[in-house]
């Protein structure tokens, strides 16, 4: 097993609203466990890759690659890496005021694991940031500890701001399940005249394609691509009747690859080409 770790542990000040202690990423192998009676201080574990158990509180819940696992203060916990796929986990140890505020404040009581929420940059960021201020070897092989010229307090507040910004990131991920076809849904409705792509909604939803496109048809019966293609259609029966719009100006507004693609996906629609919905519409009373 190979740990990196940054120790601040002796650089904690009780007047500080927050202490980074320790920071790190550990490559776990198959004899990786940790039991703890009662934790000292909070922190953030991050998975990058493998499996593993954890047992805190009364609960069992199991920690994979891409989840995020929390130790509150006073939490009595026991987690193992699988001996099969062990952990690489990227974490961060702190404590003071502001974490206890941040964690009573920004999470429901009792959570203890994030399900698929990506805050590896944070992360990353945050132990990058900590090896700066850490230059000092401490003696044990790979840990180093806080050199006081680099300034502990720099550190501190910087570590605070990240520490909020995780927060955010997680409590925005818990609340976003329950919404999140509907936001999606919302997302595609202000982009029916662009061409959408599934890899923008995943980057601005922090989520797979593919968990994208399950959540969105567990909830209305179809992929985000057929629903955003439906409203494209619609939009373009709009235009037939209410402008004198062409064909193709219609399906240039709408993205759609060319008019003859735009004709074909119509009169799969509506049994009509653009040209006879138009007729059929807009001819006058008699």
């Amino acid at each position: 097993m190979r740990e990196i770790i940054y120790n601040f542990w002796s650089q904690r000040d009780p007047a500080r609203p927050f202490n980074l202690i320790m920071a790190g990423v550990s490559y776990c192998d198959h004899t990786y466990a940790i039991e703890r009676p009662s934790s000292e201080s909070y922190s953030f574990e991050y998975v990058i890759r493998g499996r593993g158990r954890l047992d805190i509180d009364g609960q069992t819940v199991y920690p994979c690659a891409n989840d995020v696992y929390l130790f509150w203060k006073g939490s009595r916990h026991r987690y193992a890496a699988n001996p099969e796929d062990p952990w690489v986990k990227i974490w961060a140890v702190f404590d003071g005021p502001l974490a206890a505020a941040l964690f009573a404040n920004y999470l429901p009581p009792d959570t203890c694991l994030v399900k698929d929420c990506n805050i590896l940059p944070f992360m990353e960021e945050w132990v990058r940031m900590a090896g700066r201020a850490a230059t000092k070897p401490s003696g044990r092989e790979g840990e180093r500890e806080p050199d006081p010229a680099a300034g502990y307090d720099a550190v501190h507040d910087a570590s605070s701001v990240l520490a909020l910004r995780i927060m955010l990131r997680l409590r925005e991920h818990l609340a976003r399940p329950a919404e999140l076809p509907a936001q999606m849904k919302n997302w595609l409705d202000l982009r029916v005249e662009k061409k959408v792509r599934l890899e923008d909604m995943a980057r601005d939803f922090h989520y797979s394609k593919n968990r994208l496109i399950q959540v969105f048809k567990e909830a209305y019966g179809l992929t985000p691509y057929a629903y955003v293609k439906s409203q494209k259609l619609r939009l373009a029966r709009q235009y037939l009747t209410d402008t004198g719009l062409s064909v193709g100006e219609i399906a240039s507004r709408l993205s759609f690859a060319d008019a003859q693609y735009f004709a074909d996906c119509f009169k799969a629609e509506t049994g009509l080409t653009p040209t006879a919905y138009r007729a059929e519409r807009t001819q006058p009373a008699e």
